[in-house]
């Protein structure tokens, strides 16, 4: 597997207040648009063309978001999580579409679904992957496959995403009853990633940790994310992966970013991530890492 892989939480800021969320103010600095557009060009001449997911928060009330994405793909493809609010014509004006996928994630408290319908179809018209994603937040359970419908109708993927929090004196994804279960499930369909992102244990087909792990525990066992993969946070600073406790591999707005030569041994017990990138294992995972649209 050549290809480096990222993930880049740009920023803890949101514009919506979603009763399910609790955004922060944004964390670290506010690296200049101009900044990051030079930090990522330094990024390709040191490891190629790689690929980008963008989330937070809201990455569009970043400023400079847009000219971020039009440096930014100039080199590389991205993939985008937004609420959907920005400006799509915008985007599509100034962002090369070949290197784009955008995910746009749909909630009713704070937008209705015809507008937002509305938009997605405005971005329907122009060729590069889309897809809406919906919070499975337990009080919005009952109109989840009228919205899934909406969305499949309107010619776009309905992706599902659990609800990590505590509601109604359960902690979920864990807490999900087997009714809520059973809708879920309906939902997601033959969705694999989809499915595999439900960590409630014996709850069907999804998964509760690293999906078909061979072992019980990652521990010591060596992993390529460092080497092919590490999350950004707003601040410039990066890690190995999500575990608790990853290893750091520097910064990037301070030029000592450096990713891992080889692969290196798990330090968790059990590692969260269910698309962890362990060697011998790639029938599990490398075909969740692959931007299977990419046209550069």
């Amino acid at each position: 597997m050549g290809r480096v892989f990222f993930t880049w939480y740009i920023n803890t800021a949101c514009n919506y207040r979603c009763s399910y969320c609790k955004p922060e103010q944004l964390a670290g600095r506010q690296a200049p648009a101009e900044r990051w557009v030079e930090v990522w060009a330094d990024i390709h001449r040191r490891y190629g063309s790689c690929h980008i997911s963008f989330s937070g928060g809201e990455p569009f009330v970043y400023p400079g978001f847009i000219e971020i994405l039009a440096g930014v793909t100039r080199h590389h493809t991205v993939e985008v999580i937004t609420n959907l609010s920005c400006d799509v014509r915008r985007l599509v004006e100034k962002v090369n579409l070949k290197r784009l996928r955008l995910g746009a994630s749909f909630h009713p408290e704070c937008v209705d679904i015809e507008e937002f319908l509305g938009r997605v179809k405005e971005l329907h018209k122009y060729d590069f992957e889309k897809w809406v994603t919906f919070v499975a937040y337990p009080p919005h359970l009952d109109r989840i496959l009228h919205f899934q419908k909406r969305v499949q109708d309107a010619g776009v993927r309905f992706s599902i995403l659990p609800f990590n929090g505590a509601w109604d004196g359960r902690t979920y994804p864990q807490g999900y009853t087997e009714a809520e279960k059973k809708v879920i499930l309906q939902a997601c369909g033959d969705d694999e990633p989809n499915l595999r992102s439900f960590k409630w244990g014996n709850g069907g087909k999804a998964e509760d940790g690293p999906a078909a792990a061979k072992s019980s525990t990652t521990k010591g066992r060596p992993c390529l994310m460092g080497k092919s993969y590490a999350r950004i946070y707003p601040d410039g600073s990066a890690k190995r992966c999500c575990a608790p406790g990853a290893a750091e591999l520097g910064n990037l707005i301070e030029g000592t970013f450096r990713l891992q030569e080889e692969p290196a041994p798990c330090a968790s017990e059990r590692c969260p991530c269910w698309k962890c990138m362990i060697p011998g294992e790639e029938e599990r995972w490398e075909r969740f890492w692959i931007t299977p649209y990419r046209k550069t």
